[in-house]
């Protein structure tokens, strides 16, 4: 009878009120149960004629797969919401849609199709006549990307663009976000001189501002360019400081980078030293796959507790009920297993590229112990090393990028306990732009939870005080 009374509750909501009620279990970081809710009702929302409630229903729904990490799907209910921006012409929408396919694709690690929608997201940006802020965005993901596909003068060019958008604005801290892109793209044409300068002045407020993540950024990217002008020592302190701060931020995926430098820059004069950074490199590389394992197979425990208890409940019911209710609890039951089924897989996948990832460092620490160990000359070991290091760089994860203004106070908000609807109505914003900056969050703090979003927010305002 209980099972009877859940679903009837759930056959009583209107369209809207599931979509409020998906859009409370996206905030939980119930992403799987978001999902359902929204897959169950997409149906009934399609032959309601309502696009613009099946417009964000997409778009929430394809949020909530890529906060799963199931990409495709992803993209697939973005592209299907980007149709119905095309349709209804509504021109913040669709760069809006643009934009999230992108962050989508370059997820994906597909830079080429990502470079194509943000350049037809910028298009349609410098059309508008909205806010400054929102083309400063388009710029500084379209100079990401174009670093990431060796365009480097292109990257220099979009990169310049946002920062003068951003000064004329007076908006500070973005200010120190772009300077900080710039330099990415003028480091890789060995424009060190101007990269330097602008790190310098970007450090500046980010050490006022107490952003440790930018300034952890920053200081590697200090290390990077001492590196490249032959300073070694600076450069290594450069590092070793961006490694402290990496550990007290709690960011793993920064500080395996940056470790991983490290060993490579000291290899020389200092093997003892650079053997300790790999062991860290290699430890941070277990710990991470450990962590997200725990994390996937505690998901799926859970699951498979509920799947049972709905289980039991359907036993009773099938005793009292008709031949109707047992249809639907075998279909309920079909559905719990065919998503248990996705899950495996998934976690079978992500485990298996891990675990290979793991050996890769495993394999590349034993090369470096071996070398090391080698009764051989100097400059055979050198060549040996370099040849480890051109290995070890295929494994570098990518960093992380800080905050917006808009950015934070959505975070702000979204801590507060607010829904994305609520979010919107209080900033005078789309439900899905609300979703991009919330995806942009996440992604570039590198957190999956609304916990560890707390967590971090929490930090920045002990910094400040």
């Amino acid at each position: 009878m209980i099972l009877s009374l859940l679903l009837s509750l759930t056959l009583a909501l209107t369209p809207s009120e599931v979509l409020q009620k998906a859009s409370g279990l996206y905030q939980e970081n119930r992403y799987q149960e978001a999902v359902e809710t929204l897959s169950e009702e997409l149906p009934a929302i399609r032959e309601a004629k309502d696009d613009q409630l099946l417009g964000e229903t997409l778009s929430l729904l394809a949020s909530s797969y890529f906060r799963l990490g199931i990409f495709d799907k992803a993209i697939a209910s973005q592209k299907e919401c980007y149709k119905l921006d095309v349709a209804s012409r509504d021109s913040a929408a669709i760069s809006s849609s643009l934009n999230n396919l992108a962050a989508m694709y370059m997820a994906t690690s597909d830079y080429k199709m990502a470079e194509k929608l943000i350049r037809e997201a910028i298009d349609i940006e410098e059309g508008l006549d909205g806010e400054s802020g929102a083309l400063a965005i388009r710029y500084g993901m379209a100079a990401d990307i174009l670093v990431n596909r060796k365009k480097f003068e292109e990257a220099e060019s979009f990169a310049r663009k946002a920062l003068s958008l951003d000064e004329a604005a007076g908006r500070e801290e973005q200010t120190a976000i772009r300077k900080s892109q710039l330099s990415e793209a003028l480091l890789e044409q060995g424009k060190l001189a101007e990269a330097s300068e602008l790190l310098k002045d970007a450090y500046a407020v980010f050490d006022r501002t107490k952003n440790k993540n930018s300034l952890t950024i920053c200081r590697y990217q200090q290390g990077l360019i001492a590196r490249k002008e032959g300073f070694e020592n600076l450069a290594a302190n450069y590092l070793r400081e961006a490694r402290g701060l990496s550990i007290e931020i709690g960011n793993k995926y920064l500080q395996k980078k940056i470790t991983q430098e490290l060993s490579s820059l000291l290899r020389t004069s200092d093997p003892t030293e650079a053997n300790r950074y790999m062991q860290e490199y290699a430890a941070l590389t277990d710990s991470i796959f450990k962590e997200k394992t725990a994390e996937e197979l505690n998901d799926f425990k859970i699951k498979q507790e509920v799947k049972q208890k709905e289980q039991e409940i359907a036993s009773k019911e099938q005793e009292v009920e008709g031949l109707k209710s047992i249809r639907l609890l075998l279909a309920i039951i079909a559905a719990l297993l065919a998503l248990a089924l996705v899950l495996v897989i998934w976690i079978a996948t992500v485990r298996k590229k891990n675990i290979r990832i793991l050996r890769q460092a495993l394999e590349i620490k034993e090369k470096i112990l071996q070398i090391h160990e080698e009764e051989t000359t100097l400059e055979v070991k050198h060549e040996k090393m370099s040849a480890v290091i051109k290995d070890l760089s295929k494994m570098a994860g990518n960093s992380t990028d800080s905050l917006t203004k808009r950015e934070l106070q959505v975070a702000e908000l979204c801590c507060q306990g607010l829904i994305s609807k609520e979010i919107a109505d209080k900033l005078g914003l789309s439900t899905r732009t609300v979703e991009t900056h919330k995806n942009n969050i996440f992604r570039k703090l590198g957190i999956h939870t609304t916990e560890q979003l707390i967590q971090r927010m929490q930090e920045r305002k002990e910094s400040n005080s």
